[in-house]
């Protein structure tokens, strides 16, 4: 089963506990068969795996095939259903599929995503030519993220429960809210929400859990005419525009647009002002 999706990156124990050898024999402890059986009482066909700090359960359910991801003491992390074709999608997702940009790109992978602290998460790896992207959709259809697949391991971006104080601060400043995907890049805690009108941003956290900006993709007509006159009277007025989103930090808000010309791509920041951000 592929395990291509990005996740968390893991900031839990030493680095000398990823160095231990995967054991794909493994003995599961009372407390992980314990932990399995309450979760899924109807799990068959199992089978078990060491993978660096975590233990992995694969099993049958539903004729589907599942991956669980625990820890040593039964703590669960992930679960990976197996869902093969657009048509094991619910409707609405396969709906959203097939009216995205991303509809004729062959298929590679499906697969459906629960973790602690966010809603199940459908992903579609999708590829032409080179290129391989990974589509995030909410249950309702919504395309929460696209990701470029880095071909990373799962063992390599998990974690368990989102912090109080970041979840507060989602609920407090994005009412009802609803936490779709979580990871670690750079450093940083990167939180995909859809808000209450379900639009997608990300909320993206220092590692302090503290809040470093919030961006959401916006369309070109509702940026405002200062900062489209701004963008025009640049050197790169010229450029095609490729993308453009929306910066929210407590120190100010700016749009950054993702230009292109021939071979050429830049990124230009302007303020709310219309200011030209160095």
């Amino acid at each position: 089963m592929k395990l291509k999706f990005l996740l968390l990156a893991v900031i839990l124990g030493s680095l000398s506990l990823f160095a231990c050898s995967d054991d794909d024999n493994y003995k599961p402890t009372q407390e992980l068969e314990e932990a399995l059986a309450a979760k899924y009482p109807n799990a068959t066909r199992i089978s078990w795996e060491k993978k660096g700090i975590y233990r992995v359960a694969e099993f049958r359910l539903n004729n589907q095939e599942v991956h669980a991801w625990f820890d040593h003491s039964g703590g669960w992390y992930m679960t990976e259903t197996e869902l093969k074709t657009i048509a094991a999608l619910p409707a609405k997702v396969q709906e959203g599929f097939r009216n995205s940009e991303y509809a004729a790109w062959k298929v590679d992978d499906v697969d459906k995503v629960e973790r602690p602290d966010s809603e199940p998460v459908y992903i579609i790896e999708v590829e032409q030519g080179k290129q391989e992207i990974d589509l995030y959709y909410s249950e309702e259809g919504i395309l929460v993220k696209t990701v470029t697949d880095d071909h990373s391991k799962p063992e390599d971006h998990l974690t368990n429960n989102l912090p109080v104080s970041v979840k507060s601060f989602i609920q407090e400043h994005y009412p009802n809210a609803r936490i779709i995907e979580y990871e670690i890049e750079n450093g940083n805690l990167e939180v995909d929400i859809l808000d209450e009108n379900n639009k997608a941003k990300e909320v993206v956290f220092n590692n302090k859990n503290e809040w470093v900006y919030t961006k959401y993709e916006v369309l070109r007509s509702n940026v405002p005419q200062n900062v489209m006159d701004a963008l025009s009277a640049s050197q790169y007025k010229d450029y095609a525009i490729d993308d453009i989103d929306f910066y929210e930090t407590p120190a100010i808000s700016y749009y950054r647009f993702e230009l292109e010309s021939g071979n050429k791509e830049v990124k230009i920041d302007i303020d709310t002002t219309g200011n030209i951000m160095q």
